[in-house]
């Protein structure tokens, strides 16, 4: 590309030493060169600290940030607020950037003007082998129709599948909340996508996402905070599109998202609010009869069976969690 545009690497890092160094390796050694790489270390108090420093001396592409621990959320927002590229690319501290991954991404996006490449990524557990994530390829749509399949599963909430455009952040207030910290990438993707006009898809993987044992996807037992931000974030996208006048268009997506997290709640074995969730759930599918079909056939059963009573949905709801079926 004769006239390259910068691209800003935006990296929260807290207590990583096992995986950092590999995680900035594979951004600095990147086939596309026009980067600056910016590191927010977010009160860490292991040896991170040494990695961020050594590097930093020796590659001028490299800002540190050093801060007081608040979360991601708010580590991602003080370093998109030093960034000067035309585009941004979110990193987790412990994932790994794959060799081509912002090259091809920019290439396309310089192209076709979109304020947002989605790409595929590989998941690598820490046991057995790496495998695809699931694909929506697509050639273009508005930020707001991407969204609608993020909200029925058919994409990744994760901010890292997305370039894009540091426009988003100067026209835009893009807010965070510190009462959810464990699953921040759903507010800051839900402001991203109903911002963007135009969202692009590439076919080439960005990044090998590594899935550790602590993490909330692969925990079947969750902490009261994690359970609580869990529960949290629907009523907050929720009240965001209702400040945007989306609400009403996007009713239904919201309900879905509601729906799932009324599940994913069972599967980690936090049953506190089940009869009352149950409940609402009876209501939504009254409402919107069309997202029966997205529902698995197990959790059409649970929701009949709670029709019939309360204690027979229960009984079915711990049968199925002990059989893995969740």
């Amino acid at each position: 590309m004769d006239m390259a545009p910068l691209v800003s690497v935006v990296i929260p890092v807290y207590n990583s030493y096992k995986y950092f160094e590999k995680t900035l390796l594979s951004v600095l050694s990147q086939s596309y060169n026009n980067l600056e790489v910016i590191l927010v270390n977010d009160g860490c108090t292991d040896s991170t600290p040494s990695i961020i420093e050594r590097y930093a001396q020796s590659d001028e592409r490299i800002k540190v940030i050093n801060k007081l621990n608040q979360g991601t959320q708010f580590a991602r927002r003080d370093g998109v607020r030093i960034a000067t590229g035309k585009y941004i690319q979110n990193m987790d501290c412990d994932d790994i950037l794959l060799p081509d991954a912002i090259l091809k991404r920019v290439e396309i996006a310089e192209k076709t003007d979109a304020d947002i490449i989605v790409s595929p990524f590989y998941f690598q557990p820490e046991q057995g082998d790496m495998f695809h994530s699931n694909t929506l390829p697509f050639n273009e749509m508005s930020g707001i129709e991407y969204f609608k399949n993020i909200c029925y599963r058919d994409a990744y909430w994760a901010s890292w599948i997305y370039l894009h455009k540091r426009s988003l952040y100067l026209d835009n207030e893009i807010a965070c909340d510190p009462d959810i910290m464990m699953t921040e990438d759903t507010i800051l993707t839900t402001q991203l996508m109903c911002y963007s006009k135009k969202v692009v898809w590439s076919s080439s993987p960005v990044i090998k996402f590594n899935v550790h044992s602590d993490s909330l996807s692969n925990n079947k037992i969750i902490s009261d905070k994690k359970f609580n931000d869990l529960r949290k974030y629907p009523l907050w996208i929720e009240d965001f599109l209702d400040r945007n006048g989306l609400s009403d268009y996007l009713s239904q997506e919201i309900a879905f998202v509601k729906i799932r997290v009324a599940f994913e709640s069972f599967s980690k074995n936090r049953f506190d609010n089940a009869i009352k969730d149950m409940k609402m759930i009876r209501r939504i599918l009254i409402a919107y009869p069309a997202l029966r079909t997205k529902l698995h056939r197990r959790e059409k059963k649970i929701i009949s069976l709670f029709g019939v009573s309360s204690a027979l949905g229960m009984l079915n709801l711990y049968r199925y969690k002990m059989q893995g079926k969740l």
